[in-house]
């Protein structure tokens, strides 16, 4: 009865809407008052609110609800007017279009400098190159391992980078955030065709890493709070498509430029370049000017917005001037600041002493989130290591990941969030399994099974931030999500260094790829499922 209560409270008083927490990376859609996943007193986990019994624990929750109801409050306040804002301002509104764009390329750019790992340590490319970087720094006997480095210095600079990058992104703005990174993975990866040490050239793939959470992410979050609710659905496949392009692009460059030193330079070249663009024509977001209350700037955002429309022809505009004076003056941003530091150390505390339930979902869904993660990253690197024409299957491998662009929202819909993980993880653990039964030397099946493998693990990443956000509390969702993303990528670590097993087997690496696919899908059996009672409030209403 309480839960069918809720579904009439929720369709008689909700709207559903796409938002993005300021503090987060991750698109979140929900209800617009979160009433069936909202806070403490969500009973879709089955948890115990706070034990009271004591009064230092009831004022200490009674804390931290108050803390969360001023911070969500506050932010939810700033995120209608922006998106009123945006809409008065028109959904293919030129100037929002031109940053959507914009960021969506940084997505290639970014693509270029992390997947060139697929042919500089490949020993197929290395051995058809006129100067390869493993007989430059002779990594070869005892310091073979290293060549794998290359990837995974990377990698770990991604962890680094996804902790610390979205704090200076929330202090001092996405903009600046976003051409420091573009201006630093550029300039690091130009600065590795002319170091004459190898550790040099990890330190700099290092630097890359950190970097590139800026140009992925933050990049992301920009073109998210500068356009319409409209367009953002659309800006997710332009993003992706885009994406592919990028990764695709590397197999004519490795084709053309033999000498690892010129491959890399001409990479990340034109992320050095793009960096200047960024500084010089790329406006702060519009939710970020509104959430700091900077009048001055949120003028001269519109100003631009106006001038950039007149280019294109338009001639009416709506007047909004009295949606720029109903943005609050008068709230104390360091209380804010200062119980929001509060809230996360409390909400963490609360979480692991009540919350056991949730704790089990937070662990199965790192581990599918770093399965996919391990997996998608091996069969991209590694895609050149198939028989036949290297360039062709690294390719097919970056094409086959289009149509789970278009896809995934269907299957999200039709078989629930659950549903589309074991499904997609079932299916990749036997397309996976059946390369253990047939050899290369069927290269057609083979390279098939590899493909439908890549598709449906590029499905479940596509979904996974869906159902993320879904699946936890909002009050806990920040920190969750956050926990999961840095997790999953010590995926992306040890990844290039899966292919080592085979030393031990010759299929010992696929081996592993199939074995955690299928037990990330049978632990995805335990999460719950959030789709159905989404699809089932929206068919109500």
């Amino acid at each position: 009865m309480l839960l069918e209560k809720r579904f009439q409270e929720c369709t008689h008083n909700s709207s559903y809407t796409a938002r993005r927490n300021m503090t987060n990376d991750i698109v979140v859609f929900e209800s617009c008052h979160n009433i069936l996943f909202s806070g403490d007193d969500n009973e879709l986990f089955n948890e115990n609110i706070t034990p009271i019994n004591k009064k230092k624990s009831l004022k200490n929750y009674e804390d931290l609800i108050s803390v969360d109801r001023i911070m969500e409050n506050e932010k939810r306040k700033n995120e209608l007017i922006c998106e009123e804002i945006l809409e008065k301002l028109g959904s293919y509104n030129p100037y929002s279009l031109f940053i959507m764009i914009s960021m969506a390329i940084l997505w290639a750019l970014a693509a270029m400098n992390l997947m060139i790992s697929a042919f500089i340590v490949d020993l197929t490319y290395a051995n058809t190159s006129s100067n390869n970087i493993i007989d430059t720094f002779q990594l070869i006997e005892d310091k073979s391992y290293l060549v794998n480095m290359f990837s995974s210095s990377f990698m770990f600079g991604s962890v680094i980078g996804g902790i610390v990058i979205p704090i200076f992104a929330d202090y001092f703005g996405r903009k600046t955030n976003v051409g420091w990174c573009t201006f630093i993975l550029g300039a690091a990866g130009c600065g590795i065709a002319f170091v004459n040490k190898y550790y040099h050239v990890l330190i700099l793939r290092f630097i890359q890493g950190v970097a590139f959470h800026g140009t992925i992410a933050t990049n992301w979050v920009l073109s998210y709070e500068s356009v319409s609710i409209k367009i953002r659905s659309f800006s997710a496949l332009i993003f992706g498509v885009i994406w592919v392009v990028g990764y695709c692009v590397i197999a004519p460059l490795a084709y053309y430029f033999t000498d690892w030193r010129d491959f890399c330079f001409f990479t990340a070249l034109p992320t050095l370049i793009f960096s200047f663009i960024v500084f010089a024509t790329i406006p702060e977001s519009l939710g970020f000017l509104i959430y700091k209350k900077r009048m001055d700037d949120i003028k001269k955002w519109l100003k631009y917005n106006k001038k950039f429309s007149k280019f294109f022809g338009k001639k009416n505009f709506i007047d909004i001037d009295n949606l720029i004076n109903s943005i609050s003056n008068n709230t104390n941003e360091s209380r804010i600041e200062d119980t929001e530091k509060l809230s996360i150390i409390r909400k963490v505390a609360n979480f692991f002493t009540t919350k056991k339930i949730l704790f089990l979902n937070l662990i199965i869904f790192a581990f599918v989130w770093t399965t996919d993660t391990v997996i998608y990253y091996a069969l991209s690197f590694f895609s050149t290591n198939l028989s036949g024409n290297m360039y062709i299957n690294y390719v097919l491998s970056g094409l086959v990941e289009c149509p789970s662009y278009l896809v995934v929202p269907f299957f999200l819909d039709y078989f629930g969030r659950k549903g589309l993980t074991f499904i997609m993880h079932f299916i990749a653990s036997i397309a996976l399994f059946l390369g253990l039964i047939i050899g290369q030397d069927q290269h057609i099946i083979y390279l098939l099974i590899w493909l439908t493998g890549k598709f449906c693990i590029s499905c479940t990443f596509t979904s996974i931030f869906v159902y993320g956000s879904e699946i936890f509390p909002t009050s806990y969702r920040n920190v969750l999500l956050g926990f999961c993303a840095v997790i999953s990528r010590f995926g992306g670590i040890i990844a290039p260094f899966s292919k080592s097993l085979d030393v031990l087997w010759p299929k010992a690496s696929i081996a592993l790829f199939a074995s955690i696919a299928l037990l990330a899908a049978l632990l995805s059996l335990i999460l719950p499922e959030t789709g159905k009672i989404k699809t089932f409030i929206r068919k109500k209403k």
